[in-house]
């Protein structure tokens, strides 16, 4: 994750909430976004590296783990709450396949064969997302995938719009503004905003009528 203004306060923010999290996405979504995660990430062919960024309590990791899908792994996450909780669901051969940091594009970082962003990127403001995706994309080696994982509310997609959706989105963000010190206040159109960067869609996948996606992206040719 770049380092930005309020980073390191949104990373306590997050180490406030780091012992409920699962427990909360599990009480609302079920095993939905764990499935969605699992299906997606069993269709991607294996890597050299891997950049996971805001990975939380290292769910998405273990199943990478899983599927073998990488031989190294940089977990860029700004809590070290949710850092130690990533860890103990790992070996100690594991380990030695990971890199944690709280920024996966530092000078010396390796070129990304896939960068996975689950629900990460509704956590930044227009302008904040805007220089992360320039940040990231020289990281992204030629022919590498980009995996967003996140909630969706944009025009052009299959998102069918609900009163009950829109007001639960609006509730998550005051929650987290609140106690995590982020600075969005709304979804940004990552989809406009992923084009408007230079990069094309390769696959998507929906659920709950649009709602949560998965959309896999590579850059786009030059012409």
């Amino acid at each position: 994750m770049p380092e930005t203004i309020g980073a390191s306060k949104t990373g306590r923010g997050f180490n406030r909430i780091a012992p409920i999290y699962d427990a909360s996405v599990r009480f609302v979504f079920g095993s939905a976004i764990d499935q969605l995660q699992n299906d997606v990430i069993g269709s991607l062919k294996p890597s050299l590296n891997t950049l996971i960024v805001g990975g939380g309590t290292g769910k998405i990791l273990r199943t990478c783990m899983d599927r073998a899908l990488a031989k190294h792994y940089t977990y860029a996450e700004l809590s070290s709450a949710m850092i130690v909780r990533a860890k103990r669901r790992l070996s100690a051969t594991e380990l030695e396949q990971v890199t944690f940091t709280d920024n996966g594009f530092k000078k010396e970082a390796a070129f990304y064969d896939l960068i996975i962003l689950p629900f990460v990127l509704d956590c930044f403001g227009t302008a904040q997302l805007k220089q992360f995706l320039a940040e990231m994309k020289p990281y992204l080696s030629k022919g590498g995938k980009v995996l967003l994982i996140d909630f969706n509310q944009e025009e052009g997609t299959p998102y069918l719009r609900s009163i009950w959706k829109e007001l639960f989105i609006r509730f998550l963000y005051q929650f987290f503004r609140r106690f995590t010190h982020i600075k969005a206040s709304r979804l940004a159109p990552f989809h406009a905003m992923m084009s408007n960067a230079g990069f094309e869609k390769v696959q998507e996948t929906y659920r709950y009528n649009g709602w949560i996606q998965a959309i896999i992206w590579s850059e786009a040719p030059i012409e």
